[in-house]
């Protein structure tokens, strides 16, 4: 074996691993540095924070730029490493090369480099950026063609960005909300915006039903007397029928008018179809400046009333409009005491929870409270009848949404079937340890 071989491929390899040292370390010094780090030297080295600025505004070009350098150098440390042992242990040279030169590649060529990079990132960079500058130049005919070439893959590979869908969203509010990027009021604020899209007019309308409307048929004080009574800034006017609804009046307006005139006081009236989502419904009330509509159904029919304030309310308290509606409509929460949707009948509230509850033209939880409590509630309030406390959780468009309701009193047949199924179990045990 000729010495002088020897030495002169070891040296090549020493070379050769550390410029794979200083392409994987350059890698990682360029692309961790931050903004700040960034200023910060060129405050210090005006020139090397140039040439950092250059560097990183093509980061595809010194990417392209340093995997070339790494695979050249990698692949001639391989080539000479391994006709190196080759010629120095023939016998064994094949089977020590290959992992030889990958374990010498990967401790001293790229996790080393990267490590030490990583932690004297900002100390390393000025010789960095002066040395790469100096490659790029050498590989500038090699990056003409490579760049080239790049977007002609890239214009036929090309195609067109697609939006984040709602629940890829979410799933970022959520991820954001985890990371405390998001309070929990923003995070809320977020997905019942997101949300919108999902529900229709119909879904948040105030139904027909439940419309409070002036008739312009009506005598003029029983219109001042609804106006005053309604405590809306806009009311539905039309003539005989809800149907014919021919626009809004500002109750604020017609009241201040010593003449009470109605149609002065009427504005045009926005017509929306009752499956429009409310996301596309807000942006029709922020172009049109309009704060109620009529949601006509698919008839044409007058189906209920709409506001800006509904679709807001559903911003702002998401939780609250749409978290409890999907809960079971009876749901306890403590000892004899439930969670009950406003809608749910007297007759199945007494069939789940063994009561008695009654009242004159009520069928449903919400006309027993309104019943009892002799006018319609507010949220908080609460009436105390048939043994029961409700308290109003929820009023939403003039209507109880959700009560919580507290057992105080059991009816006499309870309590004594409750001492019966108690004396019962009693006696159970007892004949249980007489056997035992």
């Amino acid at each position: 074996m000729n010495p002088a071989f020897t030495l002169g491929a070891g040296a090549i390899l020493v070379l050769l691993l550390c410029l794979s040292a200083f392409f994987s370390g350059c890698e990682t010094v360029l692309f961790s540095l931050s903004p700040i780090q960034v200023q910060r030297i060129r405050n210090r080295n005006s020139a090397a924070g140039r040439r950092l600025e250059k560097l990183l505004a093509d980061p595809a070009l010194i990417l392209s730029t340093l995997l070339v350098g790494n695979t050249l150098v990698n692949f001639a440390f391989a080539s000479v490493g391994y006709v190196l042992i080759e010629s120095l242990i023939p016998r064994w040279g094949e089977v020590i090369a290959i992992p030889l030169m990958t374990v010498s590649l990967l401790m001293f060529g790229e996790v080393t480099p990267k490590r030490i990079a990583v932690i004297h990132a900002e100390r390393l960079a000025p010789i960095c950026s002066k040395l790469l500058l100096f490659w790029l130049w050498l590989l500038r005919p090699f990056n003409v063609a490579l760049t080239a070439s790049s977007r002609i893959f890239k214009r036929a590979l090309r195609r067109e960005r697609r939006a984040l869908s709602n629940d890829e969203l979410l799933t970022v509010v959520e991820v954001g909300e985890e990371q405390g990027v998001l309070d929990e009021e923003e995070a809320s604020m977020v997905d019942g915006i997101l949300r919108l899209s999902e529900l229709m007019a119909s879904d948040e309308m105030t139904p027909r039903v439940d419309m409070v409307g002036i008739d312009l048929d009506t005598p003029v004080e029983k219109q001042v007397a609804i106006a005053r009574e309604a405590g809306h800034r806009f009311l539905p006017v039309y003539v005989r029928t809800p149907d014919a609804i021919e626009g809004f009046l500002d109750t604020v307006r017609f009241l201040l008018d010593p003449a009470h005139d109605a149609k002065k006081a009427t504005r045009k009236a926005l017509f929306v179809p009752e499956n429009v989502s409310l996301d596309d419904l807000l942006v029709t009330f922020q172009r049109s400046g309009e704060h109620i509509a009529c949601v006509l159904d698919e008839y044409g029919g007058t189906a209920g009333l709409i506001t800006r304030g509904d679709i807001l309310e559903l911003i702002a308290d998401p939780v609250a409009s749409t978290a409890e509606e999907e809960d079971a409509p009876i749901r306890q929460v403590a000892p004899d005491v439930w969670l009950v949707d406003g809608t749910v009948s007297l007759e199945e509230l007494n069939h789940e929870l063994d009561l008695d509850l009654e009242a004159d033209d009520a069928d449903r939880i919400a006309g027993w409270v309104t019943f009892h409590a002799g006018r319609l509630l507010q949220a908080g309030q609460s009436v105390h009848a048939q043994g029961c406390r409700v308290t109003v959780r929820r009023v939403r468009k003039r209507r109880i949404d959700a009560v919580q309701l507290e057992v105080l009193e059991r009816p006499k047949e309870d309590e004594e079937a409750l001492e019966n199924a108690v004396h019962d179990d009693l006696l159970e045990s007892l004949d249980e340890e007489e056997v035992l």
